[in-house]
């Protein structure tokens, strides 16, 4: 079906002669075949004459999209992520560098996990909630010697607008909205971070505890049904990402009606 619309379109555009086509409000030629609005140039002033630079300038306004439009997925020093194929990572975040996330990991939308320095790995299930910050850093620790790379476990839920730098979360730990854990801390498994508390540098918070505030400390041991949902929860959070991966991965679905409807307004134009 969607085949037969852009053929479709194509036998529509090829009646009209170059000669009547015009910039505004219709459709432009171009040397390399594409179809593409009108777009407008630059001020005299920032144009030479010289055609050399006009041809410079024509292609520019071309490609500049192709370059300038969001990348999900950024190659960076030669190191390019490293995904699993069940995973869902919304168009709107942004994975570059040395970064690893393992099945059935979600991303979500506006998030940013930067491993220009260091490395950054996300555990099976864990879910990386809309406008998370992750990043990593090559210094090492003093005591350790170890870099501080952001680790995070299996079933690990990350609250929409939390910072995370150079930390380890352990599994099944639970990080809540806003919140930062700073380099060298731990978060230990099956620990809960409330939302908005600041972990320092180099703290531990201890499995089984919950911690607020600002520098963060312990306010009350968590309940076996609060452990307990923290794996229940990453799971219902994988069948959400599945039901947001499928409205941008499935490989059926109802554009062939817009390029129908496409064509009709081509048709419509040319018709004029």
């Amino acid at each position: 079906m969607i085949r037969k619309s852009v053929q479709k379109i194509t036998q529509a555009l090829r009646k009209v002669k170059p000669e009547e086509i015009v910039y505004e409000g219709k459709f432009k030629p171009n040397p390399f075949g594409h179809i593409e609005q009108k777009v407008q140039p630059l001020p005299d002033i920032e144009v030479p004459t010289r055609p050399g630079r006009q041809v410079l300038n024509a292609l520019y306004l071309q490609y500049k999209e192709l370059y300038n439009r969001h990348r999900t997925i950024v190659r960076y020093n030669n190191v390019e992520p490293v995904m699993s194929n069940d995973t869902f990572i919304a168009p709107s975040a942004t994975i570059l560098g040395n970064v690893m996330i393992n099945d059935r990991a979600s991303v979500w939308y506006n998030s940013v996990l930067r491993a220009d320095r260091g490395y950054i790995e996300v555990g099976a299930y864990t879910n990386v909630q809309d406008g998370v910050t992750i990043t990593a850093d090559d210094a090492k620790d003093a005591v350790t010697g170890l870099p501080y790379s952001t680790i995070i476990g299996n079933y690990v839920t990350i609250g929409h607008g939390a910072i995370l730098h150079g930390c380890r979360i352990q599994n099944e730990a639970f990080i809540g909205m806003n919140a930062v854990v700073m380099e060298g801390a731990v978060v230990e498994s099956g620990a809960m971070v409330a939302a908005g508390a600041v972990v320092p540098p180099g703290r531990r918070v201890p499995s089984g505890e919950l911690w607020a505030g600002n520098p963060a400390r312990c306010l009350r041991p968590l309940t076996y049904e609060e452990k307990a949902s923290f794996l229940t929860g990453a799971e219902e959070y994988w069948k959400s990402a599945e039901e947001h991966k499928a409205e941008f991965y499935l490989p059926e679905s109802t554009s062939y009606l817009e390029v129908e409807k496409l064509a009709s307004q081509v048709e419509a134009k040319l018709a004029q």
